[in-house]
């Protein structure tokens, strides 16, 4: 039996729903890769769910893009309009919106904001563990995990959810719940593709 501990907000890891993606990893072109995450269903009847690391190297940088994309269902996009209607009525994006003249820009909101909050969470999170290569294995998860918070709270109009002390705890039981879930897996089954 799995001990998993819960905050208030969280449902059990066992009570997820699996979705099993197949991995790709194309290191075709010298100073090049791509990895993508596919999976053909998910959740909800949604399907089609890709995600796609590309770096290749420019000069002295290297340039990264993520893309993430699924075909919606009627469950999904009715849940979606809930959300928008309920707990992210008054979210914003970081896009503004011309007002003219007369009053000051505002905002986006609905999916182009929940689109916005999500992308910049995954920049952030991405930026924090580049960051961080230098800090040692063992230390990694909790410095990133402050840095990604600390960064979070640079904008606070779209990304503030929990206060700090409340933020780190979760993300402190969500890590025990993953390892606690993982020990208990079979043995990892053949290695993902490289082209």
């Amino acid at each position: 039996m799995i001990a998993i501990k819960l905050s208030r907000n969280q449902r059990p890891p066992l009570d997820a729903s699996p979705q099993g993606y197949s991995f790709a990893v194309d290191t075709g072109e010298p100073g090049y890769l791509s990895v993508t995450l596919s999976a053909p269903r998910g959740i909800f009847g949604t399907t089609d769910h890709r995600f796609l690391l590309e770096a290749a190297g420019a000069e002295s940088w290297t340039v990264v893009t993520l893309r993430s994309s699924y075909v919606s269902s009627v469950t999904t996009r009715a849940l979606t309009a809930v959300y928008l209607a309920t707990a992210g009525r008054n979210k914003v994006g970081f896009s503004r919106e011309d007002r003219g003249a007369d009053g000051p820009p505002q905002y986006v909101k609905g999916l182009r904001g929940l689109i916005e909050r999500n992308a910049m969470r995954y920049y952030l999170a991405f930026e924090a563990f580049l960051d961080l290569q230098s800090v040692p294995v063992s230390q990694r998860f909790e410095a990133g995990t402050i840095a990604v918070y600390d960064s979070m709270e640079r904008y606070p109009t779209q990304l503030h959810e929990l206060e700090r002390a409340e933020y780190l705890e979760a993300k402190r039981r969500e890590r025990e719940n993953q390892l606690r879930l993982q020990q208990d897996l079979p043995a990892a089954g053949p290695y993902p593709t490289v082209r």
